[in-house]
């Protein structure tokens, strides 16, 4: 029977609707996924989403890139004044995508940079651009700290050191997992947003759900200016740990976000709040993220193309799955 096409697909459905069908938030959440989602992106596109790794010369000029995972623009404007971080020029960008998962697949997959060394918290760049870089630097799998169920800015700051060593002649990537749930710069840790390594690459963010910060607004029993607050204090984390190491670079440096996070705004032209970061929306909250440029006393870099290489999987597929799921994605 279930050769008959669709029959599979009907099974599926069936299974899920007599799981969920009397949870409003899941039918909410299948809507954004299905209508809001769609809808957006033939409204809005992606003509003004900037690529820092092939688009314009501006957004392509840079010889150390910090990404924030989940940095929210004007989080990062609110934040940046009391990090002690001075930077040249600032503006807002529009980024292509809403989540860690597409913002990596639409900028890195097939793609291929020999300059650049991705230094990475985050274990689905592994996943989607094991080809794409001269090297990648996974410190999730040596540096993943579970008792708070991320990797600490701290450990990345010191990758980073050592790669701006190693590799004086290439651009390097700093993806951080801060502001990006769990939340870390505070007293406590929310234990449903705690991640562990094996959950984070198994498909999607987990912006569905009860759990975490974000499924406690979604679900009406968060407290929105807590939970900002707790965002702030993980951002907060973050940029004091770059700023150890400002000094130490020779050249451009850019701090950005690869997408936002939504607290409960319109998904226009639909009205229906959104919470967290599903994939394929074009909201504002979502898309629009810091692009802060730090200018350097000392001579830039000579950068050089040497190709990229394969960079196996660190523990095979089935640690970094279960390394994905842990910061969140399912």
């Amino acid at each position: 029977m279930d050769s008959i096409p669709g029959v599979s697909a009907i099974r599926y459905a069936y299974a899920e609707i007599s799981k969920n069908g009397d949870d409003r938030y899941w039918w909410r959440d299948r809507f954004i996924n299905r209508v809001v989602s769609p809808t957006q992106q033939r409204i809005y596109g992606r003509g003004n989403a900037i690529d820092p790794f092939g688009g314009e010369h501006r957004y392509t000029d840079w010889d150390v890139l910090f990404v924030l995972d989940a940095c929210r623009a004007d989080l990062f404007e609110e934040t940046i004044p009391d990090s002690g971080i001075n930077y040249s020029s600032y503006e807002v960008v529009e980024s292509p995508a809403s989540s860690t998962p597409e913002w990596t697949s639409r900028l890195f997959e097939g793609r291929s940079f020999g300059d650049i060394v991705y230094i990475t918290a985050n274990p689905w760049t592994a996943r989607v651009a094991p080809d794409s870089f001269h090297d990648r630097i996974d410190v999730w799998h040596d540096d993943f700290d579970d008792d708070v169920g991320t990797v600490r800015p701290e450990a990345m700051i010191k990758a980073a050191k050592a790669a701006v060593d190693d590799y004086p002649n290439k651009r390097i990537v700093v993806h951080l997992m801060q502001p990006h749930i769990p939340f870390i710069g505070g007293a406590e840790v929310d234990e449903g947003s705690k991640n562990n390594p094996e959950q984070v690459i198994n498909e999607q963010i987990k912006t569905t759900g009860k759990e975490g910060p974000f499924g406690k607004l979604r679900y009406g029993d968060g407290d929105i200016k807590k939970i900002w607050s707790e965002y702030k204090s993980n951002l907060d984390l973050a940029l004091k740990n770059i700023k150890n190491i400002i000094n130490d670079i020779d050249g451009r440096i850019v701090l950005t976000a690869d997408h936002g996070n939504m607290f409960g705004e319109i998904a226009w032209p639909f009205p229906i709040r959104v919470y967290g970061h599903p994939d394929g929306l074009r909201s504002s909250p979502l898309v629009d993220v810091p692009w802060a440029v730090l200018e350097s006393d000392s001579p830039r870099p000579t950068i050089t193309d040497d190709g990229a290489k394969h960079v196996p999987l660190p523990g095979e597929e089935n640690q970094l799955s279960n390394k994905l799921e842990s910061l969140g994605y399912k």
